[in-house]
């Protein structure tokens, strides 16, 4: 799985690039998200936990491939955030994704709305009392609204996985939740 999600990204670059040699219409796009609804899971039958409020940062790189349409690749830093379950000390957690990136304008008169979808992969990038963490598929669908000519709003549902290893025990772990951001564009 690992080496079909690295060669979309690394086909997602490589138009962007060769596309990008033909025209100038790349952005550079850095957002910032509240996490506001969240759910952290455990396999081996250990279910669920909710999870605190939190704040993910990000940055991407956007090539319009057709008009309403536009590729490119990203990454996210998502600040270390906690939960609660039985049996643990509130552990704290943190992804770090890096994605390739698909943007559409499905409103022929309108590209102030689009969809987006994020495939990528996701290191666990912070787990307490984890001797041992591995990353897994990172994906995101949503949408947005541009309200000016720089600044957008999104709303994303992603979901984070992984694994890691507590108390000499292996766990498969996934991070779903819904996240509202803003964001600036910058034309380069």
């Amino acid at each position: 799985m690992k080496k079909i999600v690295l060669a979309f990204l690394m086909l997602a670059l490589s138009t962007g690039v060769a596309f990008a040699r033909q025209q100038r219409q790349d952005t550079l796009n850095f957002k910032g998200f509240l996490d506001v609804v969240g759910n952290y899971g455990f396999s081996r039958s250990l279910g669920s936990s909710s999870t605190n409020v939190g704040i993910t940062l990000a940055a991407e790189y956007l090539h319009a491939f057709t008009r309403n349409t536009k590729i490119g690749a990203g990454m996210e830093v998502m600040l270390p955030r906690g939960f609660s379950m039985s049996g643990l000390d509130s552990p704290r957690f943190s992804f770090l994704p890096v994605y390739a990136t698909i943007q559409m304008s499905p409103l022929p008169g309108n590209r102030d709305v689009f969809f987006k979808f994020n495939l990528g992969y996701s290191i666990i990038a912070n787990l307490d009392n984890t001797s041992r963490s591995r990353g897994g598929v990172y994906w995101a669908l949503g949408g947005g609204y541009d309200f000016s000519d720089s600044w957008f709003l999104e709303v994303m549902y992603k979901v984070y996985n992984g694994s890691a290893r507590v108390a000499g025990i292996n766990f498969d772990t996934d991070y779903r939740v819904l996240s509202l951001g803003i964001g600036r564009r910058f034309n380069i």
